[in-house]
Formats: C-alpha cells, structure tokens, sequence
C-alpha cells in the first residue's frame, strides 16, 4: 500500500520557503524529503510534474516586484514630503522678504531712512531664487535635488546675512530714544538737512 505524503505541504515549502530570522530560506527537495521522510526520488518526481522549481521561481519574482513597489511607493511618499518641507521654507523666506520689502516702502512714504545701498536688488535676487526653488519644490522641473537644496541652503545663509546687515545698520542709525536718525551719516537717507 503507497504511504500518504503531504504534497501540498511540500509544494508550499519549497516554492515559498520558510521565514526565518534573516529572512525567507529556501530548502533543497533533499532537505524535504528528509524533514518529511519522503524517498528522495518520489519527491523529485513529483516536484518534476508539477513544475515545483518554476513556481518558486514565479514565486520569489512575484515576491521581489512586490517589495520593488513597496519601496518606490515610500521613496515617493518621502520625496513628496521633501519637497512639501522645502516649499513651506520657501514660502516661509518669501514672507520674510516680503515684509522687508514692505519696510521699505512705507519708509520710503514717510521719507523716513532710505534702504542700504543695493538692499531692494538684493531682496529682489532672493526672491527670484525663492521663487524658482518654490516651483521646483512643487515639481516644476523635476522636484527637489540635492543640488536645488544646497541653492536653498546658499539663499537661506544670503537672506540671513542680508537681515543681519540690516538691524546692524538700522541699530546704527537711530537715536538715543530709537527713532530712525534723519541726515546723511550712513548714507541711507538722501534727504537735505535743515
């Protein structure tokens, strides 16, 4: 009488492993055989029929194209959230220039003190590249990079100096009580003196 044998069990084994604690291991037909005390030869006739290598090999493709895209999805998911972070920096320098822009022109109204010599320029620069790293972060031209994020890194150090420079010079330019000084004694404000 031929002795039942667990074929599905076996199938399943070697076409889809056994998890372990360094990942998925693929036994031998010779090591089924052994664990299942199945002759060898009747096990690679049956493995044979039943084409039990190209399953695996289905199997483990299957298995890597799934992890491939569960990869992509999280890189994706990441990089999205990357350029979301920078555009939010961005926007954030923007409304920073803005208001110094701002500054400026109600200063400029009141004929209180000019701004620094080249400031409006330079503001104007900052918001260019501002600008263009903006619409890069929100995919215009291929999304963030690390090149585009060390020019967000050189714009962030640019705007951070510009404003350093400023308070210094309008801390200069003030007097005791801490209004804007009038005259022409660092240059900024171009109107005459009574």
């Amino acid at each position: 009488m031929e002795e039942k044998h667990d074929w599905v069990t076996m199938r399943k084994e070697y076409t889809q492993g056994n998890i372990t604690e360094t990942g998925v291991s693929y036994p031998t037909l010779q090591e089924i055989a052994e664990r299942h005390g199945v002759n060898p030869s009747s096990l690679r006739r049956k493995a044979a029929e039943e084409d039990w290598t190209e399953r695996r090999n289905i199997y483990v493709a299957k298995l890597e194209q799934k992890a491939l895209e569960e990869r992509t999805a999280k890189l994706a998911k990441e990089q999205a959230e990357w350029d979301f972070d920078i555009f939010k920096v961005t926007k954030n320098l923007l409304q920073y220039v803005k208001a110094r822009m701002n500054e400026i022109n109600r200063a400029l109204a009141e004929d209180k003190v000019l701004p620094m010599p080249g400031e409006t320029e330079q503001l104007t620069r900052i918001m260019r590249q501002i600008q263009e790293l903006g619409k890069k972060a929100l995919g215009d031209e291929g999304g963030m990079t690390p090149a585009l994020f060390v020019e967000l890194e050189d714009a962030c150090e640019g705007f951070e100096e510009i404003v350093k420079d400023l308070l210094r010079e309008a801390l200069d330019h003030r007097d005791e009580s801490g209004k804007p000084t009038t005259g022409n004694e660092g240059g900024l404000d171009s109107s005459p003196t009574n």
